[in-house]
């Protein structure tokens, strides 16, 4: 469905340029959370605002920038996907009898319909705090909806915005919760502030804990499922995708050559400083720390541990607890202090 989608927006690019084999690029990011922690499958997708000639040999010189993006032209975009993803889905869909749900199944059912699939409050509409009534929104440039489904194309970076196109990235991959944003309440209960007021003017979820995890469950993706996708030039093994992404001089010390190949791969400290803001390499003393080498398992390992007072044996392992599980449909669940080890034999 994905391919259907960004091949219509290519299609689409390519007109409006005058291209008709011209080469585009892309990279999505499937989501599968709403703003409220609801099940709402959507993707974010980053693409270049224009199309690459098939002029071989000519990095960076080949791209033509596509023209000044119209309303129509988003509303012509979504008509386009609506139609040929209803298409895809007459086609794909399979006959005969239906299966029923799983317990994962019904938990995404219940995250669509904003009601709680467990516990005391099955079947129950998720609490809501705020607001006076229903919102009026005011019509956004570049956004269209067409037979459900909408497409938003009002962002937009500048080639050279190098820390723009950075954020923008950042935002695309976020998770589906804000630790910030959520609040523990009396009795237990949590309350999870959302960013933007919904439809009736909500602007707080108040969930017991076992609703959080039924929310966050029905956003859980499906084993082996891929969340980023990149296609056309910008796809792991397009021909011309070494000439579009081009090494800077800059960046050789940040470089890995595996087999032949070479691209950007930024030291691990500073990974870590620029996901998690944590400048590991700087001491608590002001000082700065140096890398002397790795130092894997081994007498020189334990007397260093030994030297400065840290244990050397790992932790004993702790009893396995039962399965949380009795709600879903398995079974009832033993108590919590089950001991689930063996006995010894006799």
């Amino acid at each position: 469905m994905l391919d259907s989608c960004l091949e219509t927006i290519f299609d689409d690019v390519r007109e409006r340029c005058g291209l008709k084999h011209a080469q585009l690029g892309s990279v999505t990011c499937t989501q599968l959370a709403g703003n409220s922690l609801n099940l709402h499958p959507h993707w974010h997708a980053l693409l270049v605002d224009g199309v690459y000639t098939n002029e071989p040999g000519k990095p960076g010189s080949d791209l033509v920038e596509a023209p000044r993006l119209e309303d129509e032209d988003v509303e012509r975009v979504t008509a386009r996907i609506a139609s040929r993803v209803r298409a895809l889905l007459d086609r794909r869909l399979p006959e005969g009898a239906e299966r029923g749900p799983g317990a994962v199944e019904r938990l995404r059912e219940a995250s669509l319909a904003g009601t709680a699939s467990l516990g005391e409050r099955a079947g129950m509409r998720t609490r809501r705090r705020g607001g006076d009534g229903p919102v009026e929104r005011d019509g956004r440039e570049l956004c269209a909806q067409v037979e459900g489904w909408s497409v938003h194309a009002a962002t937009r970076v500048e080639g050279e915005d190098r820390l723009g196109l950075e954020r923008l990235a950042r935002y695309i991959l976020r998770g589906p919760l804000a630790g910030s944003r959520l609040e523990e309440l009396a009795q237990g209960r949590l309350a999870y502030h959302l960013p933007h007021a919904l439809s009736d003017g909500t602007t707080t979820l108040v969930m017991e804990p076992l609703e959080l995890l039924e929310k966050l469950v029905a956003v859980v993706p499906r084993t082996g499922e891929h969340l980023i996708s990149f296609a056309g030039i910008l796809g792991a093994h397009a021909a011309r995708r070494a000439e579009v992404i081009p090494l800077h001089p800059k960046e050789e010390k940040n470089t890995l050559c595996v087999g032949g190949w070479k691209g950007r791969r930024l030291e691990w400290a500073a990974l870590l400083e620029r996901v998690f803001a944590t400048v590991i390499l700087v001491c608590a003393c002001g000082g700065r720390r140096r890398v002397l080498g790795p130092m894997h398992k081994g007498p020189a390992a334990r007397r260093i541990l030994e030297a400065m007072g840290l244990p050397t044996e790992l932790p004993p392992r702790a009893a396995a607890r039962s399965p949380p599980q009795g709600e879903l449909g398995f079974g009832p669940g033993p108590p919590d202090d089950f001991d689930q080890r063996l006995p010894d034999a006799a």
